[in-house]
């Protein structure tokens, strides 16, 4: 969040469930910032590594999926690494969250976040745990955090529940 175009780079392992998986779909959901009145919304996806990117859609306003298409297929219990690279348009502003609500099984989530250290947030609070309405909601509650001197703030969360929110929420 320290560049003039807001970017997160995602790097994800997974490990197939069952035999022959030739494509992975993934999906982002980008909410308006509370101030946005604008009518565009979008979200552009590179691939960095791990197979090509072979379809991208936007199916709802702030709904994104991607399909990536794997070199060969995957076995039961083979893991993929792949990285996607996701910057919103230029003049785009984020809502004040980076959450990850799993909506499959998931083990660990890493988040770092990087402020411009010139003008951190007000405030940073973790969420862990939490259902998704709580992570729209304004007040803050949980425990906050506070970004080294570079702008940078890193959480760690293990055994995640699936339909749950785990990130940070700011307050600019």
């Amino acid at each position: 969040l320290d560049t003039v175009q807001p970017e997160a780079s995602e790097h994800r392992s997974i490990v197939a469930t069952r035999d022959g998986v030739r494509e992975l779909a993934t999906s982002i959901s980008v909410p308006r910032h509370p101030e946005d009145g604008s009518g565009a919304h979008g979200l552009e996806a590179e691939l960095q590594f791990g197979g090509s990117l072979e379809l991208r859609e936007q199916p709802y306003e702030s709904y994104f999926r991607h399909v990536i298409a794997l070199a060969w297929p995957l076995q039961a219990g083979e893991r993929h690494d792949y990285q996607l690279t996701l910057r919103l348009p230029p003049g785009q502003p984020l809502a004040p969250h980076y959450v990850y609500v799993p909506l499959c099984r998931s083990n660990y989530f890493a988040l770092r976040v990087r402020f411009n250290p010139a003008r951190p947030p007000r405030a940073i609070w973790v969420l862990s745990g939490v259902p998704p309405a709580v992570i729209y909601e304004r007040s803050g509650n949980g425990k906050s955090l506070r970004p080294d001197r570079f702008g940078d703030v890193r959480v760690d969360f293990h055994g995640l529940r699936v339909g749950y929110g785990y990130g940070v929420r700011w307050q600019d």
